[in-house]
């Protein structure tokens, strides 16, 4: 196996939600008419759209949606912080040796 072969799947294992500055991008793919606000025509799935919709006017507006993917992608509080360690990418030489331990030829 190549090491090319594997660097999508290491890689994939190591990602990280978007990021908050990919807000803008995101939220103009779902504002289908570029009014700035997305309606539930827009969005059809009306759980997501429920939880981005913070002041239930029946529209979300880009302050909206990027409140909610900073309350996803904000570290936890310390009363809710998880018990396990935090997830880091994997270094250089801990992909070597994985490349090592699969790479038969």
């Amino acid at each position: 196996m190549r090491k090319a072969a594997l660097l999508p799947a290491i890689l994939a294992l190591a990602a990280v939600s978007p990021s908050l500055a990919q807000a803008p991008g995101v939220f103009q793919r779902f504002d289908k008419n570029g009014d700035g606000r997305i309606t539930k025509d827009e969005l059809p799935n009306s759980e997501t759209f429920e939880r981005f919709d913070i002041n239930k006017d029946g529209a979300v507006t880009l302050e909206e949606f990027e409140q909610v993917m900073k309350s996803r992608t904000s570290p936890p509080t310390a009363a809710a912080k998880p018990v396990q360690a935090p997830v880091t990418a994997p270094s250089a030489s801990q992909i070597d040796a994985i490349l090592k331990a699969v790479d038969k030829n």
